[in-house]
């Protein structure tokens, strides 16, 4: 019986997970905090209309909505990340690799926050609408959705580890803006929550780069777009 009790009290001690254990068994649980931090600033920050958003605030919670919305989809190339770096910086290369991913984001977002008409009239929206269902067909499109796939080797350790990450995360993360650009901008210029367009697109953007049949998922897409186009213009 007491060797019993002590080989339960043994399996309990080991079921206690500390942070170090558990960052290890999740390597890329420092991106999914990064996910679940966005989605709560956006839902409790997101204005009702892009035309309501602060310039001072702007950046900030658009960088906050593609974390929500963008980084899911690209957790596949984290854990490729994380699997080929040493186990005691691979927390430091997956933030890495995600810093520079949302840097990308950033960057399109100043420039589209600053020059789009937010709230546009419905004209400029179905133009905008019709524009990404092209862009949903065309060669460049399916190029970038190929990028997001592509892998890259990375150092073992030291500053060449850490540049390799970020380099990385900076070609990822400009794949994910050349499929996805012109859908960022049909959210910035349609009326409505901005939340729930890049909600919808998002989860759009997450079903063409994990789908086996991407081109496919992207005539549905352009279809989709199209169905909307028209129920904007009536």
């Amino acid at each position: 019986m007491a060797e019993v009790i002590t080989a339960s009290r043994a399996k309990l001690v080991g079921a206690v997970v500390g942070p170090r254990q558990m960052f290890a068994a999740r390597p890329a649980l420092p991106v999914e905090i990064l996910i679940v931090a966005g989605w709560i600033a956006a839902l409790a920050l997101t204005p009702r209309s892009m035309a309501a958003m602060a310039p001072s605030m702007g950046i900030g919670l658009w960088v906050a909505m593609v974390a929500a919305t963008m980084l899911p989809s690209a957790l596949p190339v984290v854990y490729h990340v994380a699997a080929n770096s040493l186990r005691r910086r691979r927390n430091r290369a997956v933030l890495l690799f995600a810093g520079a991913y949302l840097a990308m984001w950033a960057a399109f977002g100043a420039i589209a926050l600053a020059v789009l008409p937010h709230g546009a009239s419905r004209v400029v929206l179905v133009v905008m609408l019709l524009a990404a269902a092209g862009w949903q067909l065309t060669p460049w499109h399916r190029r970038a959705l190929r990028g997001c796939h592509r892998t890259s080797p990375l150092p073992a350790a030291g500053w060449r580890a850490d540049a390799a990450a970020v380099r990385f995360g900076a070609s990822n993360g400009g794949y994910c803006l050349g499929a996805s650009w012109c859908l960022m901008i049909v959210m910035c210029v349609a009326p409505g929550p901005p939340m729930l367009w890049a909600t919808a697109i998002g989860a759009g953007v997450f079903v063409q780069k994990t789908t086996e049949a991407p081109a496919h998922v992207a005539r549905l897409g352009a279809l989709a777009l199209l169905v909307v186009a028209l129920f904007a213009a009536i």
